[in-house]
């Protein structure tokens, strides 16, 4: 995503730094709702979340409605549906699973079921698959949007290590502000979000210990994987060739989000973009050994 063009850009009252984000979500979100009523808030319908896969929507809805401890739901050997499964043991003790159902997916997201399912379940799931392929949950939301997707577009530091709590800096606030209404007219999900002034030293200190933290674990992250490179071999290393120029990118990005921290806390961060520079020498390196290969 290119953030330049999709952000919303208003100017903000003089000494704003940001803003702290938080949501509570509950309930279903109709996608199409989410696309007729985002235009009138300056928001980029790219901006917006995707539904899941037809196959993706079968497997959470079997596993809502039917998976529990005695029943599990398993993919078909043909990657077009799945079964349920139901827990027991053999003359022996050892644990078995029979299959009772299966169901999977044909032409036009229809489901075709296999078995001995009772009538009522079938026409549950058949009425929450249809639903779902029209609707968003809360994971697809939360995770599978606003943190995943909106969040690190808006550069945000996430003051809470399970997330949903986060520092959104002023050039998001405005975007931000417009998925919170985009929300309320469309859902019973809330986004909340609390004006950071630069006055604010202790939310600032805990903004620059939670970005110290991501650093942290960003870089960590990236260097074990760059050293996963050099010990590649076979298809992995083909796949380790395509990843380099992403993880560089990546790391450019990072560097552009130190900036902005620190222009937001008025400090220098020499340390982290340190620690980057090193990064993006050692991926530059590997792209040459890779080219030689």
């Amino acid at each position: 995503m290119n953030n330049d063009n999709l952000l919303i850009i208003e100017s903000l009252p003089e000494g704003v730094a940001g803003c702290v984000c938080y949501w509570a979500l509950s309930g279903i979100t109709k996608l199409a709702r989410l696309k007729a009523e985002a235009p009138a808030l300056g928001l980029d319908p790219k901006l917006l979340p995707e539904l899941p896969t037809p196959l993706a929507v079968l497997f959470r809805t079997m596993g809502e409605l039917f998976g529990n401890a005695r029943h599990l739901v398993k993919p078909l050997d043909e990657g077009n549906g799945y079964a349920l499964m139901e827990k027991g043991k053999d003359a022996r003790g050892k644990p078995v699973f029979t299959t009772i159902w299966s169901c999977k997916l044909v032409t036009g997201n229809v489901l075709e079921f296999d078995g001995d399912i009772p009538a009522g379940d079938q026409e549950d799931l058949e009425a929450c698959f249809g639903q779902g392929l029209v609707c968003l949950n809360t994971d697809d939301i939360g995770t599978g949007w606003l943190a995943s997707t909106i969040m690190p577009l808006l550069g945000a530091v996430r003051l809470r290590p399970s997330g949903g709590f986060y520092f959104v800096p002023a050039r998001g606030v405005p975007t931000i502000k417009a998925i919170r209404k985009l929300l309320e007219k469309t859902s019973t999900n809330i986004v909340g979000t609390i004006t950071a002034m630069r006055t604010d030293k202790d939310g600032l200190e805990a903004v620059m210990y939670s970005f110290k933290e991501e650093c942290t674990k960003y870089t960590e992250e990236l260097s074990t994987e760059i050293e996963g490179w050099a010990n590649a071999v076979g298809q992995a290393r083909k796949v380790r060739k395509s990843t380099m120029q992403i993880r560089l990118d990546d790391a450019c990005r990072f560097e552009v989000k130190i900036d902005e921290i620190e222009g937001i806390l008025g400090v220098k961060l020499d340390f982290m973009r340190v620690k980057i520079d090193t990064l993006k020498a050692r991926i530059a390196q590997a792209m040459l050994v890779a080219d030689a290969d």
